[in-house]
């Protein structure tokens, strides 16, 4: 019987194998077509995923260093703390070292101390220093500068007899000046 499709016995149309055929070749091409996305699809799924893995990662390691920044941020706070309760101590300590030598001073120059208030470490160490050098020799002595620092040339010639004791500075202070 010749085979032009018109069908079996059973009433059953056939469909010729070249068709068959034509149709697989078909299916299998749309089969490797799916398979070929599914591949690529595959791919970029696994990258996606690399790639997330990679950002968790960096995620992790910045809240690390966020927390370990905090912990130094919290130190560096304490440590401003303490520096400004010890910048404040120290503040007072000097404040009340300049009193003190404000009082000394006013004993030895024997000046009222309201006299002194506003001078300053630096001021005060002057004055005593010129008050030192105007009211004791070299050998110890109190009083007038001794015949050592005469002939030494220690005063200038200047004498300090019937000076007030801020004159006495004054002198000794420029004294002082000349022989630098």
């Amino acid at each position: 019987m010749p085979d032009d499709g018109s069908g079996g016995g059973d009433g059953e149309k056939m469909v010729p194998e070249r068709d068959l055929l034509a149709v697989k070749r078909s299916l299998n091409a749309k089969i490797q077509t799916l398979e070929t996305e599914r591949d690529a699809a595959k791919q970029a799924l696994d990258d996606k995923h690399q790639e997330l893995l990679r950002v968790t990662a960096s995620l992790t390691d910045v809240e690390s260093k966020l927390n370990k920044a905090q912990g130094q941020m919290a130190e560096v706070d304490g440590l401003k703390t303490q520096l400004t309760e010890a910048t404040t101590g120290r503040d007072e300590a000097v404040n009340t070292l300049t009193v003190l030598r404000r009082m000394s001073a006013a004993q030895v120059l024997k000046v009222d101390v309201k006299t002194l208030e506003g001078k300053t470490d630096d001021q005060l160490s002057a004055m005593l220093e010129g008050a030192e050098l105007v009211g004791k020799g070299k050998d110890g002595a109190g009083g007038t500068p001794s015949s050592k620092d005469l002939a030494g040339g220690g005063t200038g010639g200047k004498s300090f007899e019937g000076l007030t004791p801020r004159e006495k500075i004054r002198t000794g202070l420029e004294i002082q000046q000349q022989s630098k």
